[in-house]
């Protein structure tokens, strides 16, 4: 477990990164929030990194309700959902890149870039607006839900009309009709023959892999 570190003028990791700290724990304080606990990541892609999700063994359930995502759940050290409402708000205050990191059982990683990401407020669904796919060898699979509104299991907001995703597929996302990417699927150990109920990624993997582990994370631009 990482120290938990409170920097009172930080508002993001990057702020830290200026600050010559290292990766861990920390309290920040963006515009118009409490402060609250995150992970930054200096190490990776150039630092100043901020994890949204995680999942890494398993170990937490993700299939959960409108109310545990929106007010986020987990450990920032170990598996995570921040929460909708804490990411609302950092993506409002500054532009943010999107670096989506990918891992399968052997040991193969890949990562994908966006150019921006921003959720929209609670009264919007948490609505999903990306922007261009920059960088990375995993393929473009977030695109495809662009746009859209936050689904979990009690809160049906996706394109299907008489199913609902975030059922159908255990585990709450931005679905359409319904996904390419699902990062908060059910945790499985790799193959599966069940169509897409996994950890995935489709241009990595695809729809019967489900994923090792996976994070989430953004940095101001």
């Amino acid at each position: 477990m990482c120290a938990l570190l409170f920097i009172l003028e930080a508002q993001s990791c990057k702020d830290l990164q200026s600050q010559q700290r290292d990766s861990g724990i920390y309290k920040i304080a963006p515009q118009n929030s409490d402060p609250f606990p995150v992970y930054c990541e200096q190490k990776v892609a150039g630092g100043g990194w901020l994890v949204i999700q995680r999942r890494i063994n398993g170990s937490l359930d993700f299939n959960r309700t409108w109310l545990e995502y929106r007010q986020g759940f987990g450990d920032p050290s170990g598996e995570l959902w921040l929460g909708l409402d804490h990411i609302h708000v950092l993506t409002a205050t500054h532009k943010n890149t999107l670096r989506v990191e990918l891992e399968d059982f052997n040991g193969t990683t890949a990562y994908a870039e966006y150019e921006s990401f921003y959720i929209g407020p609670a009264s919007d669904g948490y609505r999903l607006n990306i922007g261009q796919y920059s960088k990375g060898h995993a393929g473009d699979s977030m695109s495809f839900h662009q746009n859209m509104t936050f689904s979990t299991i009690d809160h049906d907001s996706d394109a299907m009309e008489d199913e609902s995703c975030a059922q159908m597929f255990t585990g709450a996302w931005w679905y359409k009709n319904c996904h390419e990417a699902n990062l908060n699927g059910r945790y499985r150990h790799g193959p599966h023959k069940t169509f897409a109920d996994g950890i995935n990624w489709k241009t990595f993997r695809g729809y019967y892999y489900s994923l090792k582990s996976v994070r989430m994370m953004i940095r101001p631009k």
